[in-house]
Protein backbone atom coordinates (compact mmCIF):
# COMPACT_ATOMS: atom_id res chain seq x y z
CA UNK A 1 0.00 0.00 0.00
CA UNK A 2 0.94 3.42 -0.10
CA UNK A 3 1.50 5.65 1.67
CA UNK A 4 -1.63 8.23 1.72
CA UNK A 5 0.57 10.99 2.67
CA UNK A 6 2.76 10.38 -0.88
CA UNK A 7 -0.84 9.48 -3.08
CA UNK A 8 -1.97 13.47 -2.06
CA UNK A 9 1.30 15.23 -2.14
CA UNK A 10 1.11 13.36 -6.23
CA UNK A 11 -2.48 14.33 -6.88
CA UNK A 12 -1.57 18.29 -5.57
CA UNK A 13 1.14 17.81 -8.00
CA UNK A 14 -0.33 17.06 -10.43
CA UNK A 15 -3.14 19.61 -9.98
CA UNK A 16 -0.55 22.09 -10.17
CA UNK A 17 1.17 20.95 -13.32
CA UNK A 18 -2.33 20.90 -15.33
CA UNK A 19 -3.37 24.09 -13.64
CA UNK A 20 0.57 26.25 -14.51
CA UNK A 21 0.03 24.54 -18.43
CA UNK A 22 -3.53 25.42 -18.64
CA UNK A 23 -2.28 29.21 -17.55
CA UNK A 24 0.89 29.09 -20.04
CA UNK A 25 0.63 31.43 -23.44
CA UNK A 26 1.62 28.55 -25.63
CA UNK A 27 1.91 31.29 -28.43
CA UNK A 28 4.52 33.74 -26.54
CA UNK A 29 6.60 30.69 -25.15
CA UNK A 30 7.18 29.62 -28.99
CA UNK A 31 7.76 33.49 -29.84
CA UNK A 32 10.40 33.47 -27.00
CA UNK A 33 12.40 30.46 -28.71
CA UNK A 34 15.32 31.58 -30.52
CA UNK A 35 15.24 29.57 -33.38
CA UNK A 36 18.33 30.18 -34.54
CA UNK A 37 20.37 28.94 -31.68
CA UNK A 38 18.09 26.02 -31.42
CA UNK A 39 19.21 24.63 -35.06
CA UNK A 40 22.62 25.63 -34.64
CA UNK A 41 22.24 22.51 -31.79
CA UNK A 42 21.12 19.82 -34.17
CA UNK A 43 22.82 17.68 -35.82
CA UNK A 44 21.90 17.67 -39.62
CA UNK A 45 24.07 14.83 -41.20
CA UNK A 46 22.85 12.44 -37.31
CA UNK A 47 19.03 13.65 -38.42
CA UNK A 48 19.68 12.94 -42.05
CA UNK A 49 20.94 9.77 -41.43
CA UNK A 50 18.00 8.43 -39.99
CA UNK A 51 15.90 9.69 -42.72
CA UNK A 52 14.01 7.99 -45.72
CA UNK A 53 15.13 10.34 -48.24
CA UNK A 54 13.29 7.98 -50.48
CA UNK A 55 10.30 8.21 -48.96
CA UNK A 56 10.48 12.27 -48.73
CA UNK A 57 11.12 12.46 -52.43
CA UNK A 58 8.42 9.88 -53.32
CA UNK A 59 6.24 13.05 -51.97
CA UNK A 60 7.96 15.70 -54.03
CA UNK A 61 5.84 16.85 -56.10
CA UNK A 62 8.18 17.27 -59.69
CA UNK A 63 5.83 19.46 -62.06
CA UNK A 64 5.65 21.88 -58.64
CA UNK A 65 9.67 21.47 -58.56
CA UNK A 66 9.94 22.35 -62.11
CA UNK A 67 7.72 24.76 -62.45
CA UNK A 68 10.13 26.88 -60.43
CA UNK A 69 13.41 26.30 -62.36
CA UNK A 70 14.39 28.93 -65.01
CA UNK A 71 14.95 26.89 -68.10
CA UNK A 72 16.31 29.99 -69.77
CA UNK A 73 19.15 30.11 -66.96
CA UNK A 74 19.85 25.80 -67.08
CA UNK A 75 19.69 26.46 -71.11
CA UNK A 76 22.38 28.95 -70.94
CA UNK A 77 25.07 26.86 -68.81
CA UNK A 78 25.06 23.67 -71.55
CA UNK A 79 27.90 23.84 -73.88
CA UNK A 80 25.69 23.13 -76.88
CA UNK A 81 29.44 22.46 -78.81
CA UNK A 82 30.01 19.54 -76.07
CA UNK A 83 26.52 18.70 -76.28
CA UNK A 84 26.93 18.04 -80.37
CA UNK A 85 30.24 16.58 -80.03
CA UNK A 86 28.46 13.87 -78.46
CA UNK A 87 25.53 13.18 -81.21
CA UNK A 88 25.92 10.32 -83.51
CA UNK A 89 24.98 12.41 -86.41
CA UNK A 90 24.72 8.99 -88.88
CA UNK A 91 22.62 7.58 -86.39
CA UNK A 92 20.30 10.36 -85.86
CA UNK A 93 20.68 10.72 -89.93
CA UNK A 94 19.02 6.96 -90.46
CA UNK A 95 16.10 7.72 -88.41
CA UNK A 96 15.42 10.08 -91.03
CA UNK A 97 12.24 8.82 -92.96
CA UNK A 98 13.55 10.81 -96.27
CA UNK A 99 10.58 9.12 -98.30
CA UNK A 100 7.84 11.13 -95.74
CA UNK A 101 10.44 14.02 -95.94
CA UNK A 102 10.28 13.95 -99.38
CA UNK A 103 6.38 13.65 -99.51
CA UNK A 104 5.66 15.98 -96.99
CA UNK A 105 8.05 19.03 -98.82
CA UNK A 106 6.47 21.36 -101.13
CA UNK A 107 9.39 20.85 -104.28
CA UNK A 108 8.13 23.40 -106.04
CA UNK A 109 8.19 25.96 -103.75
CA UNK A 110 11.44 24.75 -102.99
CA UNK A 111 12.91 25.12 -106.45
CA UNK A 112 11.02 28.22 -107.02
CA UNK A 113 12.15 30.29 -104.09
CA UNK A 114 15.71 29.20 -104.64
CA UNK A 115 15.55 30.02 -108.44
CA UNK A 116 13.62 33.56 -107.66
CA UNK A 117 16.57 35.13 -105.87
CA UNK A 118 18.66 34.15 -108.74
CA UNK A 119 16.36 35.88 -111.14
CA UNK A 120 16.11 38.80 -109.02
CA UNK A 121 19.59 39.01 -109.20
CA UNK A 122 19.43 38.70 -112.80
CA UNK A 123 16.16 41.32 -113.43
CA UNK A 124 18.68 43.63 -111.02
CA UNK A 125 21.60 43.22 -113.09
CA UNK A 126 20.53 43.82 -116.11
CA UNK A 127 18.03 46.81 -115.34
CA UNK A 128 21.51 48.11 -113.83
CA UNK A 129 23.22 47.71 -117.63
CA UNK A 130 20.07 49.03 -119.15
CA UNK A 131 20.91 52.57 -117.08
CA UNK A 132 24.39 52.91 -117.45
CA UNK A 133 25.87 54.74 -120.30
Amino acid sequence: MTDPAEELAQQVTERVVDLVVSALDINELVARIDLNALLSRIDLDALLAHADLNALLARVDVNVLVNQVDLNAVLARVDVNALLDQVDVNDLVSRVDIEALVQNTDLGAVIATSTGGVATEVLDAARSQAVAP
